[in-house]
């Protein structure tokens, strides 16, 4: 190699140094733009990770059997079985029911305090659902096994969803990093070599300018 490296004359030299240069300036702009590629594609770590991400309610079904209270709703309220409490400072109780009357004109706190028969559980939904639309998704069943059932598969399939989202990711930003380092390189070897030919070019004609 250093034989190889002496035979050059003083442009060849700089050429060669200017090269190396390249080279170096060429590697930092492709590590330097490089994308990360680190998002997390595991579902059971993504699983960890989003265990707090999600919206509590409390959801209780009220027993129609229940007729012993007075009030002048009770019985909307036993025939519509069903309110749903989320789990944060801003609670709000809604009932099932396609009627003008909603349960938030009522006082259930008071009302389950009294109810002898109830079915009260809590229920954890994704936390990118809206409230209205986990109020219409509870609505849809009259068992809470099946709605705790379904709303689960709704944490799994969010969680897929991630899943896939970051594989697709991580796969964009590998095609688009192999690309960089492609064009980056073969820019490189272009842009040197296109030198060192344009320099022997001008060589070639100033000797031949000499010689006549």
């Amino acid at each position: 190699m250093s034989n190889l490296l002496s035979r050059l004359n003083g442009w060849q030299r700089l050429w060669f140094v200017f090269t190396i240069i390249c080279f170096i300036l060429t590697t930092i702009f492709v590590v330097v733009g490089q994308r990360k590629t680190n998002a997390v594609e595991d579902e059971a770590i993504i699983t960890k990770l989003n265990a707090d991400e999600v919206k509590k309610f409390r959801i209780t079904f009220l027993s129609s059997s229940d007729t012993s209270h007075k009030e002048p709703w009770t019985k909307y309220q036993a025939q519509e079985k069903i309110f749903v409490k989320e789990m944060n400072p801003f609670d709000q109780f809604v009932g099932r029911s396609n009627s003008k009357k909603t349960a938030n004109e009522f006082d259930p706190d008071a009302y389950l305090q009294k109810l002898r028969l109830a079915v009260i559980d809590t229920v954890e939904f994704p936390n990118d659902m809206s409230n209205n639309d986990v109020q219409d998704f509870i609505r849809k069943y009259d068992n809470l096994d099946t709605i705790r059932i379904r709303a689960a598969g709704l944490i799994v399939e969010r969680n897929r969803k991630q899943v896939t989202q970051a594989r697709n990711e991580n796969n964009k930003g590998r095609q688009s990093n192999v690309r960089l380092i492609l064009y980056g390189y073969v820019a490189w070897l272009s842009f040197v070599v296109s030198i060192y030919l344009l320099g022997y070019g001008i060589g070639w004609i100033y000797h031949g300018f000499k010689k006549s």
